[in-house]
């Protein structure tokens, strides 16, 4: 799925393929062949442009927004590499390309935590080390435990958008409370984006969205409406029309 936000988005989103690629180095070459697999991932192309909305609706410059995005983008794939990897009951051998898979997903685990120090946001690190765990936890309950698909997904995906939100109500000095809202508005967004990319949640995905429009948009905020108002209108308008029609 293309999205529009993403589209409208493009000059942003081609400074943070540049930051990406020197991320990434020096492993691009070794990478080349995940970046293959990742293309057209659901999460992959949503998730970058509302972390970079996400923290410019709070006032926080570009270049800050950028690093951000762009240190979400490196979890996820972390992520989405990690995801490849199965165990022996599922039929795949420990040779050396699952070896590799293992320590290149590590690495760019280890990478976000420089990255935050070079983005001079080294207050988040105990947020992103959470962030992570939860995300290995969802995973365990997934592919040992058994855990439902939708948990899967709040766990493993949403967790990326709600810590997306708090890490930007926290870099923008908003206190607890409103760091709690807004942590709630993200995990509700995040649901409906990724319950959107699946046929059998589709249908639960409005309430999660309309909870997050009730957190964000409560009041009018100029700079929130500019920058996160499209995505909501955007996803609303797919998850209120035909099946048929929602296809891009």
């Amino acid at each position: 799925m293309v999205f529009k936000f993403r589209r409208n988005l493009s000059d942003e989103m081609q400074e943070l393929d540049v930051l990406f690629n020197e991320s990434i180095l020096p492993w691009e070459q070794e990478m080349e062949i995940y970046m293959e697999w990742i293309d057209g991932d659901h999460t992959w192309r949503a998730l970058p442009p509302i972390v970079f909305s996400i923290y410019r609706g709070m006032g926080l410059n570009k270049d800050f927004s950028l690093s951000m995005a762009n240190i979400f983008k490196i979890l996820y794939l972390s992520v989405f590499i990690h995801e490849l990897i199965h165990d022996d009951e599922e039929g795949q051998e420990y040779n050396q390309h699952m070896q590799f898979s293992i320590l290149i997903g590590d690495y760019m685990f280890g990478r976000i935590m420089a990255l935050l120090i070079d983005a001079e946001a080294d207050m988040l690190l105990p947020l992103f080390a959470d962030l992570i765990c939860e995300i290995n936890e969802g995973m365990v309950r997934r592919y040992k435990l058994g855990s439902s698909r939708s948990d899967y997904i709040a766990s493993s995906r949403a967790s990326l958008y709600k810590s997306a939100f708090l890490t930007a109500a926290y870099c923008a000095g908003k206190g607890t409370e409103e760091q709690n809202s807004f942590q709630q508005a993200g995990s509700n967004l995040g649901i409906a984006v990724e319950f959107l990319n699946h046929d059998q949640l589709k249908g639960e995905a409005l309430t999660y969205l309309e909870a997050s429009v009730s957190i964000l948009m409560a009041e009018p905020q100029n700079s929130m409406n500019t920058f996160m108002g499209p995505i909501y209108r955007e996803i609303q308008g797919l998850l209120s029309v035909p099946d048929k029609m929602a296809a891009v």
